[in-house]
């Protein structure tokens, strides 16, 4: 089962927090208090995301984090990347051999292969943007 981890979520939920403030940032404090989230949780959220350069600190009194770049340059799949690391819908993905021992002769490596890399073009494709509801979804997740 493909499942978009609890950390990813939070992130997404406090990114999308952050894209919608005019003001500008906000702390981890208050990012954590907003969402019910334990503040530690954030902070390793947030400076996971700064060293992909998807959020930005800021020190003093009114410090805080911000996005480090326009929502609709940030994708889903960065946001994954910087927290989860590579997605993989299959140990097998992108032809890296593992111990299993019907890497060789499987017959669904190929068709998994193309689901695999069809959802990391969706990611690629889905910006935060469009997550926070300010941009008329680009990804169709239907074939037609």
């Amino acid at each position: 089962m493909i499942v978009i981890t609890r950390k990813v979520d939070y992130a997404i939920l406090v990114l999308v927090d952050l894209m919608s403030r005019s003001e500008g940032g906000a702390s981890t404090r208050e990012l954590a208090d907003r969402h019910k989230i334990s503040r530690g949780f954030v902070s390793n959220i947030m400076k996971e995301l700064g060293h992909e350069n998807i959020v930005e600190s800021q020190r003093g009194m009114h410090g805080g984090y911000r996005l480090a770049r326009a929502p609709r340059e940030i994708t889903l799949s960065e946001i994954i990347y910087a927290l989860e690391g590579t997605f993989r819908l299959m140990a097998c993905a992108n032809g890296q051999e593992t111990s299993c021992d019907l890497f060789c002769v499987c017959p669904v490596k190929s068709p998994l292969q193309a689901v695999h890399d069809r959802i990391n073009q969706v990611l690629d494709d889905v910006t935060l943007e469009e997550l926070g509801g300010k941009a008329t979804p680009l990804v169709s997740l239907t074939t037609e």
